[in-house]
């Protein structure tokens, strides 16, 4: 479909299946109506050429990748019908910079939704749910971009922090830039630990052995019996990353040094810090 320039989808469409439109690098515009209740995964990823969309409001679910790599997509609207937006459903739009989130209870929302997008991306939500969005699973890891916005004067409201961070999804640093930010995305794996009053080897087949993955997002993997398995969040203030899951506090570790392939770090477990070092893989 690489010359096709605009699609008007018939109103009898109730589901947009999956990888739909993927692909169709001329599509310009398109048209929802009001029968579609599902965008399935990846139906309109990689259309390079799609500015912008209105999704209707019949619609509920936004499913995976479903906008992924629309890089010259720079405007969104998302309205009230929708309860579940899907993993990576905005990845990499790298030209979106505003997001119009219509619902007063936040969607359910996937890992990295609205990773990778312009550094002045903004989310705009109705009046008064700011704070329902900040404090919302995953959505609070884009709480510097959210901006309060009266959808029909069509006003911002007074609560835009300025978008301080300047570049991608924050993971929980606040737009501060702190310090260990910059390194600290990736995979990492335990070396050592510093036990008796010596550094010991963590061998592979040991509990103590662990690889941890932390995403722009504010998400997490963790690989290992002992210091979790599974997708979970983190959030990083100063040199503290405390890691969850399902909203839980897991572990909470203070970083000591960090370079880009090495870090020492002394992790809380039980009544006693352990320090370990982690070798970036």
């Amino acid at each position: 479909c690489d010359s096709l320039t605009s699609v008007t989808i018939g109103d009898s469409v109730t589901t947009i299946g999956e990888w739909a439109f993927a692909g169709c690098d001329s599509l310009t515009t398109v048209t929802i109506p009001d029968s579609v209740t599902t965008i399935g995964n990846d139906a309109f990823s990689y259309c390079d050429s799609l500015t912008s969309v209105t999704i209707p409001d019949s619609v509920t679910t936004i499913g995976e990748f479903a906008f992924a790599y629309c890089t010259n997509l720079t405007s969104v609207t998302i309205p009230d019908s929708v309860t579940t937006i899907g993993n990576d459903a905005f990845y990499s739009c790298t030209s979106l910079t505003s997001v119009y989130c219509k619902a007063t209870t936040p969607p359910s929302l996937g890992y990295y939704a609205f990773y990778d997008n312009h550094s002045g991306r903004k989310i705009y939500v109705p009046r008064g749910c700011g704070e329902a969005y900040k404090s919302a699973t995953r959505w609070r890891n884009y709480a510097a971009y959210i901006v309060e916005y009266d959808f029909e004067s069509g006003e911002s409201g007074g609560n835009d922090d300025g978008g301080e961070s300047g570049g991608n999804d924050d993971g929980g640093e606040s737009g501060e830039n702190e310090f260990w930010a910059r390194w600290i995305i990736g995979t990492w794996e335990t070396t050592q630990a510093y036990i008796g009053g010596e550094w010991l080897d963590i061998p592979s087949d040991t509990d103590m052995y662990a690889t941890m993955s932390f995403y722009a997002d504010g998400s997490y993997y963790g690989d290992s019996e002992l210091f979790g398995t599974g997708w979970g969040t983190y959030t990083l203030s100063g040199d503290t990353v405390n890691t969850y899951y399902d909203g839980v506090l897991y572990y909470t570790y203070t970083i000591k040094s960090m370079t880009e392939t090495s870090a020492e770090v002394t992790m809380a477990y039980g009544t006693a810090n352990i320090p370990i070092r982690l070798r970036k893989q």
